[in-house]
C-alpha cells in the first residue's frame, strides 16, 4: 500500500483567534468573533442606583482606541428585570437611561458594545487563496 505525504494537521486542544493590537504604548489582545467584518466587542454591567434615571460613563480606553472612531455602537442592552431602558455611545462615552417610572430599586443592565477594528475599516468578506487560508490556520493553532 502506498501512503501519500502527510498533510496539514488540525490543532490539539483549545484553539481560538486573538487580535493583538497596540493600545496606549502597549499591546492588548482581543478575542475574535467569526463574522464578515472585523469587529471587536466589550460586554459590561452598569448599575443605575435608586432614584437615578440615567448615567454616563467613559468606556475602556484600550477598547475605544482599538476601534475606528465613530464605529462604536450598543448592540445589546439587557436589564435584570423588565424595565424600559436604552443606551448609546458618543465618542468614548456611554449613556444609559431607564424609564423614570422605575426608580425605587437599583437596576443592573448588561451592555454589549461593538466597533470596527481600527485597522480593518471597509473590509467585508476579504478574499484569500487556499494557501493563505492554510497558513492562517496553522498560525492560530497553538
Amino acid at each position: 500500500m502506498i501512503q501519500g505525504a502527510r498533510g496539514i494537521q488540525g490543532p490539539d486542544g483549545l484553539c481560538y483567534k486573538l487580535a493583538v493590537v497596540p493600545a496606549r504604548g502597549r499591546y492588548v489582545s482581543l478575542a475574535c468573533v467569526e463574522m464578515p467584518e472585523v469587529k471587536v466587542a466589550d460586554v459590561l454591567v452598569c448599575t443605575l442606583p435608586v432614584g437615578c434615571s440615567s448615567q454616563t460613563l467613559e468606556l475602556d480606553v484600550d477598547f475605544v482606541t482599538a476601534c475606528v472612531p465613530g464605529s462604536l455602537q450598543v448592540v445589546g442592552c439587557v436589564p435584570e428585570r423588565p424595565v424600559a431602558c436604552t443606551a448609546d455611545v458618543q465618542q468614548s462615552r456611554l449613556t444609559l437611561r431607564r424609564d423614570a417610572a422605575d426608580l425605587t430599586l437599583p437596576l443592573d443592565v448588561t451592555l454589549k458594545i461593538m466597533g470596527t477594528r481600527f485597522d480593518r475599516d471597509g473590509q467585508r468578506f476579504k478574499r484569500y487563496t487556499q494557501a493563505q487560508a492554510l497558513r492562517n490556520y496553522i498560525a492560530i493553532s497553538f
